[in-house]
């Protein structure tokens, strides 16, 4: 198995969020990490030296949700995540609650698929297209 590197991180492009929304963003961030270095995968500080940049867009709470008879509601987050791959961002959306897991997780585990689909393509790129060709050359 590969070991990849991600830079994981989180941005604040309107100096306006809330000190509760950046609260949301930094402890997923943590839990993010925690995550991916379960699953063997290297978070380093450095942009350039990682195979992908992770960042965390958003959380969304739903607390306004109703309650169930424990009192929880069935989606307590909404996870939003940017991946950067080649200066192209792709988005997508994990919540709590699915399988009792938290959405962190299943974004981690979202983004070793997507390492693991970059680096089959990296590999698949580089390949001979139609074998070895040998050339001899001759002085006549």
């Amino acid at each position: 198995m590969d070991t990849f590197t991600v830079y994981l991180f989180v941005r604040d492009r309107s100096g306006h969020q809330s000190p509760l929304a950046i609260a949301r963003r930094l402890q997923a961030l943590q839990a993010l990490r925690d995550e991916l270095v379960a699953l063997d995968v290297r978070v380093t500080a450095l942009p350039f030296e990682a195979d992908l940049q992770v960042e965390i867009t958003n959380v969304l709470g739903l607390s306004d949700e109703p309650r169930t008879a424990i009192g929880k509601s069935p989606t307590e987050r909404v996870l939003i995540v940017r991946l950067l791959i080649a200066d192209d961002p792709v988005e997508f959306v994990c919540s709590d609650g699915i399988g009792q897991i938290p959405a962190e997780r299943h974004a981690a585990r979202r983004v070793v698929v997507w390492l693991n689909n970059l680096a089959a393509y990296q590999n698949r790129a580089g390949r001979e297209a139609f074998g070895r060709l040998t050339t001899t050359l001759s002085a006549n």
